[in-house]
């Protein structure tokens, strides 16, 4: 288990993400995004994609396979689906399995491996899905990495889907930042995160997240991407850009079509003299 492993483990547990299915918090999540792929399909680009005989789904930074479990059970209505999964915790990945068995009676391909290394495995899928806001995990020098794999692991009439907000209106327009804020409330633990530092030139902002009834802490990295950000930074590796807002214009669907490959996934992999000496 490597150190950034470890680390998503230990944030996972501590901040009580809604990630098990097997549960009813988690099946309710993912009856959500059942009705909300349900609305999706009706978009041009995924309409054209379903003529296809047989389409195969990449859900990086899967977890436990809600969001790809979910696509997959929509878009097999119309034809035949393979499903792979790829997360950094295997433990995540076992109940990916698990649950996909039961909703789509065949296991889902789960892969260990770093979304920022995607072009590696030498695979292409039609569809390339990010659900649970995953992007606020990565600086925007990984968001290049990302999206440059992205660009070089899909298929020519591939689409991109990732599931965003608007992180400048939901923390700073929407909630207000503050420097201490309740993450987790029930009977097992009492999580709340306080504002550490922010580095300006990795984009980084430092939380520290405090469970005040198991005494357990974790400094977490997190990255306020906006959604502007995220289609500008998309537009650079794919042709087409669109959005398809869910509830209001701030949350919604990023897809991205007609890769350029132009840039290369190696292309990022020698750091620049502003970030040398710093860890990306």
């Amino acid at each position: 288990m490597n150190s950034l492993t470890k680390k998503l483990e230990k944030v996972y547990k501590l901040v009580g993400w809604i990630e098990d299915p097997f549960t009813q918090a988690g099946r309710k999540r993912y009856e959500n995004f059942i009705k909300l792929f349900d609305n999706l399909i009706e978009h041009e680009w995924i309409s054209q994609l379903l003529k296809k005989r047989k389409i195969k789904i990449a859900d990086v930074c899967g977890g436990t396979g809600i969001g790809g479990v979910a696509l997959a059970k929509v878009l097999s209505k119309y034809t035949s689906i393979e499903l792979y999964v790829i997360d950094l915790r295997q433990s995540a990945l076992n109940i990916a399995k698990r649950f996909s068995k039961q909703e789509l009676s065949v296991e889902a391909i789960t892969i260990f491996h770093d979304v920022r290394k995607l072009y590696e495995l030498g695979k292409k899928w039609d569809i390339i899905l990010m659900t649970g806001y995953s992007m606020s995990h990565f600086s925007p020098w990984d968001g290049l990495k990302i999206f440059a794999n992205f660009g070089h692991s899909i298929t020519d009439d591939g689409i991109v889907l990732l599931d965003e907000c608007d992180r400048i209106f939901h923390i700073f327009l929407r909630a207000g930042y503050k420097y201490v804020l309740p993450e987790k409330l029930d009977e097992e633990s009492v999580t709340i995160s306080l504002h550490k530092e922010y580095d300006p030139i990795r984009g980084e902002i430092k939380r520290v997240y405090v469970d005040l009834i198991n005494k357990l802490t974790e400094e977490v990295s997190i990255y306020f991407w906006s959604l502007s950000e995220l289609l500008a930074l998309l537009w650079t590796f794919f042709g087409d850009i669109d959005f398809i807002p869910k509830q209001t214009r701030y949350y919604g669907f990023i897809l991205a079509r007609k890769p350029r490959r132009k840039l290369t996934p190696d292309d990022f992999e020698k750091v620049p003299r502003v970030l040398q000496g710093k860890q990306i």
